[in-house]
């Protein structure tokens, strides 16, 4: 990993799907502009599982848990990206809902804007290519 970027001292959450994350969905991403579905570093928590079957948040125990699970450390601030910041958002609500002493940060831009300003940094996971 690049410590320059500070994936070592930050939460860096792709709010994604596990499958557009892992580039085995598609990702929205022009799979000829970028070389992979994520940027090395960071981690899979998608926003949609910390809503339960009936449509509601899971408890902040649960949520907590599961930040835990895909990584999330409480010492390390915490940015959100996705695709184009809607999910990046929930995520990070949700965040500081379950965890009220941090502010999560969005990376408004998200993985569109990474993919026309350095889409070469997208180099993790599989690059999804069309049918």
């Amino acid at each position: 990993m690049n410590s320059s970027l500070g994936f070592t001292q930050v939460n860096f959450l792709d709010a994604r799907h596990r499958g557009q994350f892992n580039g085995t969905e598609d990702t929205g991403l022009d799979p000829y502009r970028v070389g992979g579905s994520n940027i090395p570093g960071f981690k899979n928590a998608p926003a949609a599982e910390l809503v339960n079957d009936n449509g509601q948040l899971k408890s902040t125990d649960e949520i907590r848990q599961w930040l835990y699970a895909n990584g999330y450390k409480s010492d390390h601030p915490v940015v959100t990206i996705c695709n184009t910041g809607m999910q990046a958002s929930m995520l990070a609500h949700i965040i500081s809902i379950a965890v009220p002493e941090i502010s999560p940060r969005v990376y408004n831009g998200s993985m569109k804007e990474m993919e026309l300003r350095d889409p070469k940094r997208i180099s993790g996971g599989r690059s999804h290519l069309p049918n």
